[in-house]
This record gives structure tokens, C-alpha cells and sequence, in this order.
């Protein structure tokens, strides 16, 4: 896929203009699925939580230069209403997210993991350098760091992998995915008591992972069990 199709959106151009515009046939895009149905083609209003806002990196083109008009707001501020300390809230209206399609990006980690994961670290680590360097002014080059193990280095890829792919499905099957795997599940943890409501945990084995066929689909067909 990539020798067909190996092109990024290259967001540098933000540390000039001040903008990020991201329109539907961008050239990393391979497979367009979007909808225009409650925003869900555009990051504006989308809240972040803290895990996913500390994945940013300081030096993010987007982050450090987009400024929204007509108030000058900053491409991830405080959000409004009141919620949990740590949550940015995106005032970026001009980027139009491939939510469940494929774009070349996502090439780029698959081919980073499997390299990872078949002890080619610093050649799966280059990967994600490739994809870093058109978001992140001077990045980190990952590639060079040594003697990292494949847990250290896949810890890395998921960090980045998470920001880059805010809003779309890619995260939510990613989780699943690793969430087979003794040593890469975790339980996400949402701390709500600053608001009063406590404190929440989804375990890698809820079943709230599950989506249960609906129920005409069961009706109509007998041979199919509830998986729920």
C-alpha cells in the first residue's frame, strides 16, 4: 500500500498560516468514510481527556501555531462546560477527519507494529519518525534511541498512534486489539469526582467492549446467538 500510496499530509504549513485545513481529498486518504452528521467530520468541539491530551507533543505544529478566529483561541483550550481538570477542548473547524476510512498513516503504524513486533525496532520506530516529522516541529527521532525493548517501543507507538488518531475508529479497535494481549491490556480509568460523580474503570474483559447484534438480526435468524 505504501509503494502505491506512501504521501502524508504535511501539517508545517500551520507554523505560517496559522491554520489547518484538512479538506476530504487529502492524498494520504486511501478509503473516504466520513459523516457530516453531528460534526462527526470535524474536530471542532471535540473534548480530549488527559491521558489522550498528555500524548500531545509541546512542539505540535497544530497545537503550538493554529490560532481559530475571530478570538484567537488556541487549537486545544480549557473546555466548556466544566469538566475534568486535564481535558482540552478542540477549536480546530477546518479539518476534515477520515473518522472510519484508511489513509496512509495508518499503513505507516501497521508497518511500525509489525516491525516492532518481529524485533526490528528501530526500523518499526523509523516508521513512525516518517508520519512525526510533517506534525512536530524538530521532533524526537525515535529511531535513534538504543536498547529498547519491544514493550518500551511499542509504548511509544501508542502514544503517538493515539493523538494521530483521535476521532476515529482506528483507537477504539486498537484497544480491543491489545486488550487480547496480557502485555498490552490496560483499564482506562475516568476520575470524575471533581465533579461529583466518582470514579470509573472499563477492565480490558467488559463486556461494555461487546456490541451486541441487534436484535432483529436475532429475531430473524435463529441460527445467530446473542454474543452479549
Amino acid at each position: 500500500a505504501l509503494k502505491i500510496n506512501g504521501r502524508l499530509e504535511n501539517r508545517s504549513a500551520v507554523k505560517t498560516t496559522g491554520n489547518w485545513i484538512l479538506d476530504y481529498d487529502c492524498p494520504s486518504n486511501y478509503y473516504l468514510i466520513y459523516s457530516d452528521n453531528s460534526n462527526l467530520g470535524d474536530l471542532y468541539g471535540y473534548v480530549i481527556s488527559p491521558e489522550v491530551a498528555a500524548c500531545i507533543d509541546p512542539d505540535d505544529y497544530v497545537f503550538k501555531y493554529y490560532v481559530a478566529e475571530p478570538y484567537m483561541d488556541p487549537a486545544w483550550g480549557t473546555p466548556y462546560p466544566t469538566v475534568p481538570e486535564g481535558c482540552l477542548q478542540s477549536n480546530i473547524g477546518d479539518a476534515r477527519c477520515n473518522v472510519w476510512g484508511l489513509r496512509s498513516e495508518s499503513m505507516y503504524y501497521i508497518k511500525a507494529e509489525c516491525l516492532i513486533r518481529s524485533g526490528q525496532i528501530s526500523e518499526g520506530l523509523a516508521q513512525i519518525d516518517k508520519v512525526r516529522a510533517s506534525r512536530i516541529e524538530d521532533p524526537e527521532i525515535y529511531a535513534d534511541k538504543t536498547g529498547l525493548t519491544e514493550a518500551e517501543a511499542m509504548k511509544l507507538l501508542q502514544d503517538s498512534k493515539r493523538f494521530e488518531f483521535i476521532k476515529t475508529f482506528e483507537n477504539f479497535f486498537d484497544r480491543k486489539r491489545w486488550n487480547s494481549e496480557e502485555a498490552y491490556k490496560a483499564t482506562i480509568v475516568r476520575d470524575l469526582t471533581s465533579l461529583g460523580l466518582g470514579t470509573y474503570s472499563l477492565s480490558p474483559d467488559s463486556p461494555i467492549w461487546v456490541f451486541p447484534f441487534p436484535m432483529n438480526a436475532v429475531k430473524h435468524n435463529k441460527s445467530l446467538t446473542q454474543n452479549y
